[in-house]
């Protein structure tokens, strides 16, 4: 077995406490309810999630699994993806939460629970220089 390469924590991106949060937030409000905010964000990654759930789930009973397996394990998996891809989603807004002032992406959704903010230095703003606005010509008949 080859040796695992440690990761050095500072490239990291995810960090337990994202995995924590994300995992206790839909534990609290269901995997059903969590699916149900992905498809609002990303309808294309829920429907995908969704899918490849009731796929596993579909072949895990045709092989003969019996339902309460085949229920725990779509819950436990479940669990895992949701959990996972908001744990993701909460670290992204936490690296790029300070480069997003001042543009469209600010109004986006935070992720929940909402990292603690850090104070950040006031941004300097300068005053872009007015747009100079053009006439039309009337068309002649």
């Amino acid at each position: 077995m080859a040796k695992q390469k440690r990761t050095d924590p500072d490239s990291m991106l995810v960090h337990h406490t994202h995995i924590i949060a994300a995992r206790g937030q839909i534990a609290e409000t269901g995997h059903q309810a969590a699916l149900e905010g992905l498809l609002q964000r990303e309808p294309a990654l829920a429907a995908y999630v969704s899918q490849a759930m009731a796929t596993i789930a579909g072949k895990m009973a045709l092989a003969g699994a019996p339902s309460e397996v085949v229920q725990g394990v779509h819950s436990d998996l479940m669990m895992l993806m949701l959990s996972s891809l908001e744990a993701s989603r909460a670290a992204q807004y936490e690296l790029w939460k300070d480069s997003i002032l001042g543009t469209r992406l600010e109004v986006l959704e935070k992720p929940q629970p909402e990292p603690t903010p850090e104070p950040a230095p006031e941004p300097v703003q300068e005053t872009p220089p007015a747009k100079k606005t053009r006439k039309r010509k009337k068309p002649e008949n």
